[in-house]
Parts: C-alpha cells; sequence; structure tokens
C-alpha cells in the first residue's frame, strides 16, 4: 500500500485563540466555513496592500482542478512529476478535473490563492494570499505501488546517483522546488523518510526555503508509515485548531496551530459544484505557508529564518514571552499579530532546528563541515527528551550559506558556568565527573542483566 498519506481528515496557554464571533445560526456553508479569513480580519490586511505578491510557494500535493472558479486568475504554474514511467513520461499528470485525483490538492491552493469566486454565484473559498506565486508539483496519493513513497521509477533521469530510484517523488519534489526558486515550500501530508528526504529537507533549510508541513491527524501515520517531513529538523510543523481557541490534536513535535476544522471545502462525492466542511491538519498547513508568505512581502528585509522566529513569538493576540505549551505548542497563529511584529529584530537562527542523534536531518547534513554545530537554548522546537546547550563557537561556511548565531542563554545555563574551584579549594567539575562515571558503570551492569535476561528468554526474530 502506498506509504503516502494526505493529513487532511474527514469532510490558557500562551498564543491561545478563541477567534471573535460565534458560528451562523444558519446551515450557511460558505459563512460557517470561511471563518477562518472573517475572523482574522483577512480582507482587511489585503486591503492595505498585502496580499503575498512577490512571493513563490511550492505545493507538493495531488494535481489540481484549474478549471474551479476560485483559481481563475490565480498566479498558479503546475510543474511536471519528478516521476517518469519507463517511456519517459511523467507517472501523474499535472491537472485533472476528475474530483477523486485532483480534490486534495484543488483544495490546498484555493486556500493559499484562491479568489473566492465560486460556481453560478456561489461563494468559493478564499486564499489568504491571492496575489502570491504558486509552483504546484503532482503526488500520485492514490497509487497503491509499494514504490511511492521510497521509489520514483526514472529518477536515476534525474539524478544519475540514484541508479535504484530510490528517491521519492517528495524528495525529488522538494529539491525541484528549490530549484525553481521558490521561497516557501507547503507539504499538507506525511510519507515515510529516506535518505533522500533528508537530503531534501537539509538542502531547503541551509538554503534558506521554508518548509511548512502538517502532522498527521492520528497516530496511525506515525506508527505505520512515519510523519515525514513534519517530524524533522529544520520544519515548521503544524497542527489544527478551531474557531473556539481548541486544538484537539496534539503531537510531542507540533510547533503552531492554526484554522483547521469546518473549513469551506469545494466538492463533495466526486460533484465539484457542491461544498462541505473539511477539518484535517491539510487545512491548517497552508493558512501557515500562506501567513508567511504575508510576513515575507510586508518585511523584505527579514531573513527567512526571522521570519520563523517571528512566527513562533507572535502568536495568538496579546504580546507574549517565547513561550511552548504541550497542547497548543508555541500558540495559534494569527496574520495579523506576526504582521504587527517587526521580524528583524529576531536572531537570523531557524528555531526549528536541534542537534540531536534522533532528530533527523542532522545538524551536520544540514551545514555539512561546520566544526562545532551550534544548539539553541530558545525558540528551539522542545524535545521532550533533549536538553539543549550552548556552543560559543562561530559557524561559518564556505559557500556563503545562511548559517545559525549563537543565541544568549539564561544564566543559569550549563554552557556559562565557569569552571572555578568551590569555596574548599576542589575544582567544581570534579564531583559531577565522578557523578558521570558512575551513572556510566550502572548503565552498563544494567545492559549486561538486560542481555542475559534476553538471552534466557530466548529473545526474538523480527518479522
Amino acid at each position: 500500500m502506498s506509504r503516502f498519506w494526505r493529513v487532511c481528515g474527514t469532510l490558557a496557554a500562551t498564543g491561545v485563540v478563541a477567534w471573535a464571533g460565534s458560528a451562523p445560526a444558519v446551515a450557511d456553508l460558505a459563512d460557517e466555513g470561511l471563518w477562518y479569513y472573517d475572523l482574522a480580519n483577512i480582507g482587511a490586511i489585503h486591503d492595505s496592500g498585502i496580499t503575498g505578491e512577490g512571493v513563490t510557494i511550492a505545493v507538493i500535493d495531488s494535481p489540481i482542478n484549474l478549471e474551479v472558479p476560485t483559481l481563475a486568475g490565480a498566479d498558479i504554474q503546475p510543474q511536471t512529476s519528478p516521476c517518469l514511467l519507463d517511456d519517459g513520461e511523467p507517472r501523474i499528470a499535472s491537472t485533472s478535473t476528475d474530483y477523486d485525483v485532483a480534490q486534495h490538492g484543488t483544495q490546498m491552493v484555493s486556500l493559499l490563492v484562491g479568489t473566492g469566486e465560486g460556481y453560478d454565484g456561489q461563494q468559493g473559498v478564499k486564499g489568504i494570499a491571492p496575489d502570491a506565486t504558486v509552483l504546484t508539483y503532482p503526488i500520485d496519493f492514490d497509487n497503491q505501488a509499494d514504490d511511492i513513497a521510497d521509489e520514483c521509477p526514472g529518477s536515476e533521469a534525474r539524478n544519475p546517483d540514484d541508479t535504484n530510484g530510490h528517491e521519492g517523488a517528495a524528495s525529488l519534489s522538494i529539491e525541484a522546488a528549490i530549484d525553481a526558486g521558490v521561497d516557501i515550500i507547503s507539504m499538507s501530508m506525511v510519507t515515510s523518510s529516506n535518505l533522500a528526504m533528508d537530503n531534501a529537507v537539509a538542502r531547503a533549510v541551509r538554503e534558506g526555503v521554508i518548509l511548512v508541513a502538517g502532522v498527521p491527524n492520528t497516530d496511525f501515520g506515525i506508527q505505520f508509515g512515519g510523519a515525514a517531513p513534519s517530524d524533522m529538523n529544520g520544519v515548521v510543523s503544524v497542527t489544527l485548531g478551531d474557531r473556539n481557541g481548541k486544538a484537539p490534536h496534539r503531537i510531542d513535535y507540533m510547533d503552531v496551530v492554526a484554522p483547521g476544522i469546518d473549513i469551506l471545502h469545494q466538492g463533495i462525492d466526486g460533484d465539484w459544484e457542491r461544498q462541505a466542511l473539511a477539518e484535517g491538519t491539510s487545512e491548517a498547513t497552508p493558512f501557515v505557508s500562506a501567513t508567511l508568505a504575508l510576513a515575507m512581502q510586508a518585511f523584505p528585509s527579514a531573513t527567512p529564518n526571522q521570519l520563523q522566529q517571528a512566527l513562533i513569538r507572535n502568536t495568538g493576540f496579546e504580546a507574549h514571552d517565547l513561550a511552548y505549551d504541550d497542547e497548543f505548542g508555541y500558540g495559534t497563529v494569527v496574520p495579523q499579530t506576526l504582521l504587527d511584529s517587526d521580524p528583524t529584530a529576531y536572531p537570523d537562527v531557524n528555531p526549528f532546528v536541534a542537534d540531536f542523534a534522533d532528530v533527523m536531518p542532522w545538524v551536520s547534513e544540514i551545514w555539512p563541515g561546520l566544526p562545532d554545530p551550534t544548539v539553541y537554548s530558545e525558540g528551539q522546537r522542545p524535545l521532550p527528551w533533549y536538553t539543549p546547550t550552548a556552543s560559543t563557537a562561530e559557524p561559518s561556511t564556505s559557500d556563503g550559506a545562511s548559517t545559525p548565531a549563537p543565541v544568549e542563554t539564561s544564566a543559569d545555563s550549563s554552557a556559562s558556568a565557569e569552571l572555578v574551584p568551590d569555596a574548599s579549594g576542589t575544582p567544581a567539575w570534579i564531583l559531577p565527573v565522578i557523578i558521570a562515571v558512575l551513572v556510566v558503570a550502572a548503565v552498563l551492569v544494567t545492559v549486561i542483566i538486560t542481555m542475559t535476561r534476553t538471552r534466557r528468554s530466548g529473545g526474538s526474530h523480527g518479522s
């Protein structure tokens, strides 16, 4: 079965939002399903001239239907699938009017750049950044062949080193989007990770391309297929929230919450002209991508890293210190709050990079040759098993790519503690060293005992 999943599901803390207003009493899907646009005052933002103009967003998703009225006139440039058939033709078309094939990608692009036009006077889906340019890269979600995630037939034609075709469609699309010069990559999908995906994400972070991804809607995707790229280093991970400020689905590594419940969806049951309300982290993802596009237009001198710093420091409606909450991450994304900030005041450091062995891609993969990778003590994705320290090294690269700079640590940080003798004259570092030696010895004894017990029980074979 395919290891791609759409992260769209079925049709307080700092930075938490209860959006003003109440749900319409009348069963008007357009009124109810456009709350993400109306309650966030997106119309007023557009009236001020901030529409995402000049920003290019890549959408890696299903093919799209350009005949949907809300996409008429939008700057959408469908790209060719990187997966090729034996005859060299693309494995899947970039556009389609088949609802089952194109509904997901069409919805994601509509939430980015939709004009709000509908069929026969109907109110259509409205986009947050209608003047942004969108490059779409098609993924074959519904093909049940095992090679969709890990193998991409014909990929060796794009990458001679990939003689086995092991670069997936998603990773190849990320690489192609970077080559095309996009500013933001929006991915409302999850898949399993592999070396090609690690390399693609590492390159995006290294070259300053913001990658926004929805987390899986359920634990199924994590347990049986992975959660890439949302769980990867340097990626903005998004979960869904409702108009009442609730975030019903949390994952340990999620970063921000965005509107993703009761969102107007064009098409249902194979009929493009009907509408429905949808929910899922899929819908939340383009909201964040488009919000970053608005900020990118508004603050052209801000770096991508600074915009991501501003994103997590300016959530909700009220000013607050940077904080992470187990239920809401860094908080709910509110476009006007982000636009009221000054991103250039923040560190030029990607706040979602962590230097830890279980987080891929590794820092050494993102910035090859960096002698002493910097780990950030604030603005970093919180990992429950990881305590960050700070490095005093000044990172640099020879190719001029953007690299992180150290962030000041707090006064009680272990990185800033001086190695001075205590009152008795004994160096302060002696006791920690002794304790560390004892801990290592205890661990070794435990491992030996555990191995012995495993052997006595006969162990087990992986299937």
